[in-house]
C-alpha cells in the first residue's frame, strides 16, 4: 500500500513539473471560485451585520446619553429659573422696604427670611399655612409674614425646621389698623373672618371710610410692624342700632396661590 502511494505521488510530481496538471487545476478553480466567492460574500455580510448591530447599540447609547444630558440641562434651567425668581423677589422686597415701609412712620424692616409655602392640609379652614423655615433660621413666634408690602399673617407655631403662620383672615389674628386713603387716618381693629375676608371693627361713627379705601397696619398693637397693607374696603356696615361702624376688607393677595413669603426677623 505504501509503495502505491509513493508511485502516485511521484506521478503527480512529474505531471506537475511538466505542467500537465494545469488543465485539471484550472477546472477545479473554475468549480471552486463561485463557492469561494459565495463564502467571501457571506463573511462580508456577517461582518456587516455585526457592525450594524454594534452601530445600533452605539446609537442607542448615544441617544440615552443625549436624553440624560437634556434632562440634566432642563433640571439646571429650572433651578436657574427658580433662583432667578427668588433673586427678583428679594430685590423687589428690599426696594419696597426702602420706598414704602421706611416712609410709613415706623421702623424699617432690616432683616427677613425667604420661606416656601408648604400648605397646611390639616387645617380645613384654610386660615393657616406651613412654611419651610424654623428656629434654626432665626424665626421666632410672633414673626410677621409678608409678601411685598402686603401682610400675610403671623407665626403662631414653630419648630426647628418648620413654622405655622396664621393668616390675617384667621379669627386667631387681630391687628390695629388705619385708613391710609383718608386724611384723618380712620383707625380700627381688624379681625380675620376665614376665607379671603377680614373685618375692620371699632370704627367711630364720626370717622370717614368708604369702599375702595386701603387699610394698613398702624403698629399700635405692638405685634405687627406699621405700614403693611391689610386689604381694601369692600363694604361698609353702619347700623343705627350699633354704636360703632365696621367694614369688610378684601385682601389684595390670593393666599391660596402663595408659593413664597418673607418672614420678618426683627
Amino acid at each position: 500500500m505504501d509503495v502505491r502511494y509513493l508511485i502516485i505521488s511521484l506521478i503527480i510530481v512529474f505531471l506537475g513539473f511538466f505542467g500537465l496538471l494545469n488543465f485539471a487545476i484550472s477546472g477545479f478553480q473554475l468549480i471552486l471560485n463561485p463557492i469561494q466567492f459565495g463564502l467571501k460574500e457571506t463573511a462580508v455580510q456577517i461582518k456587516d451585520g455585526i457592525n450594524f448591530f454594534q452601530n445600533v447599540k452605539n446609537v442607542h447609547n448615544e441617544y440615552l446619553n443625549v436624553l440624560t444630558e437634556n434632562a440634566s440641562l432642563k433640571s439646571e434651567l429650572i433651578s436657574l429659573r427658580f433662583l432667578s425668581d427668588e433673586n427678583k423677589l428679594l430685590r423687589d422686597q428690599l426696594k419696597l422696604n426702602e420706598e414704602l415701609l421706611g416712609n410709613s412712620g415706623g421702623g424699617k424692616i432690616t432683616s427677613f427670611v425667604l420661606a416656601k409655602v408648604l400648605g397646611n392640609p390639616q387645617d380645613i379652614t384654610g386660615s393657616s399655612i406651613i412654611l419651610n423655615k424654623g428656629t434654626r433660621d432665626g424665626i421666632k413666634k410672633g414673626g410677621n409674614v409678608i409678601i411685598g408690602n402686603n401682610l400675610v399673617g403671623l407665626i403662631t407655631e414653630i419648630s426647628e425646621r418648620r413654622s405655622v403662620a396664621s393668616l390675617i383672615t384667621s379669627p386667631k389674628v387681630s391687628m390695629t389698623v388705619y385708613d391710609i386713603s383718608v386724611e384723618n387716618k380712620t383707625e380700627g381693629l381688624v379681625v380675620g373672618q376665614y376665607g379671603t375676608l377680614a373685618e375692620m371693627t371699632r370704627i367711630l361713627p364720626s370717622e370717614y371710610i368708604q369702599k375702595g379705601d386701603l387699610i394698613v397696619t398702624s403698629g399700635k398693637d405692638g405685634i405687627f410692624e406699621p405700614g403693611f397693607v391689610v386689604g381694601e374696603v369692600k363694604e361698609v356696615s353702619e347700623l343705627a342700632s350699633e354704636p360703632l361702624k365696621s367694614a369688610n376688607l378684601k385682601t389684595l393677595v390670593d393666599f391660596s396661590k402663595l408659593t413664597k413669603v418673607f418672614i420678618v426677623l426683627n
